[in-house]
């Protein structure tokens, strides 16, 4: 396994990061101790999660699995959606507009003091989060999301202050706030106000889908911010599927494909897919040796976020690591 810096830290985390959404919806706790535990065999050092993930559960899980090496452990959590017993589907219907929504979630007993990026909410959501993980410092705590309804300053401070009081290390920007101009005006608030800086910022990226290279990946180089790569594998799309004909509920990498369907099960994708396959065979390597390998040899990669159901699926994916592609094999896949 290969280590790398966080950011301008001197924070060393694996290559590859292990968590996942499906963590206490899908892997209960002796499923995700041997995920767990197959990831620190081979070298992973790097654990995420959310509070939010099924309604604080997946956080729990991991605080128990974790415990016996936590110090050793670099654990990545994330705070601003709300933590309660909505399943994903439900929380996806709800209403857009942020006036309707607080009103919709009320309805369900969740009140919207219980979510966002305020200083109420982050003072009590990391409490939250430390009592589920089992733990009294988190080591990267990440903005899921940004909240547009609370002044950026309050957001700062409060993610500050944490950093001062000693339980959270680092600050992060999560999967819904990857925007660069957001990110720098982040960056500038903190330098203004020596606060402490995000120093990583979470990216979709992947041979399908390569948007983050306009936004954020530019902003992150130029800051000196780390970026942690997600849906590597397009939702298990590139993963070496041998059947396109269905679909499957979920996809090799964990992914649950009723998130993906509109975005990837399509006749174009599934056509690069089985080109992809092709070539894997043809080179004698795998498609995830080839899809999460392009990932990791892009300069603005730093790590790569992984969502691993089984444990045989750890060394698989270690693979593209430890046997980064030739230039030939990254030439073979650019006329793919």
């Amino acid at each position: 396994m290969e280590y790398v810096t966080l950011g301008s830290t001197g924070l060393k985390i694996s290559r590859l990061v292990v968590g996942g959404a499906h963590i206490g919806d899908g892997l209960d706790q002796e499923a995700t101790a041997a995920v767990v535990a197959a990831a620190w065999d081979i070298g992973v050092n790097a654990i995420y999660t959310a509070d939010y993930y099924s309604g604080g559960a997946a956080e729990t899980i991991i605080g128990k699995v974790i415990a016996p090496c936590r110090d050793d452990i670099v654990l990545m959590t994330r705070v601003g959606m709300p933590v309660s017993g909505l399943s994903h589907p439900e929380y996806s219907s709800a209403p857009t507009r942020r006036r309707e929504r607080d009103q919709w979630l009320m309805r369900r007993g969740i009140p919207p003091t219980s979510f966002g990026l305020s200083r109420k909410n982050i003072m009590r959501a990391v409490e939250d989060s430390l009592r589920r993980l089992g733990t009294d410092y988190i080591d990267v705590y990440e903005v899921h999301v940004w909240d547009v309804e609370t002044p950026l300053e309050e957001t700062l401070n409060a993610m500050n202050d944490l950093v001062v009081q000693g339980k959270v290390r680092y600050l992060g920007v999560g999967s819904g706030a990857t925007e660069g101009w957001r990110l720098y005006k982040a960056l500038w608030c903190s330098w203004k106000k020596d606060y402490a800086r995000f120093e990583s910022v979470q990216a979709h990226y992947n041979l399908l889908d390569r948007s983050s290279e306009r936004d954020p990946f530019p902003a992150a180089a130029d800051a000196g911010i780390g970026v942690l790569a997600f849906n590597s594998l397009a939702g298990g799309l590139l993963s070496g599927l041998k059947d396109f004909s269905t679909k499957p509920r979920m996809l090799p990498d964990g992914g649950l494909l009723e998130q993906y369907t509109e975005t990837y099960w399509k006749p174009s994708h599934i056509s690069y897919a089985q080109r992809l396959n092709a070539l894997a065979a043809r080179l004698d390597r795998t498609p995830v040796d080839l899809a999460q390998g392009w990932v990791f040899a892009q300069p603005a990669v730093t790590a790569i976020r992984t969502n691993p159901t089984h444990p045989s699926q750890l060394a698989l994916q270690a693979r593209a690591v430890d046997n980064p592609l030739s230039s030939a094999e990254l030439e073979a896949l650019a006329t793919l």
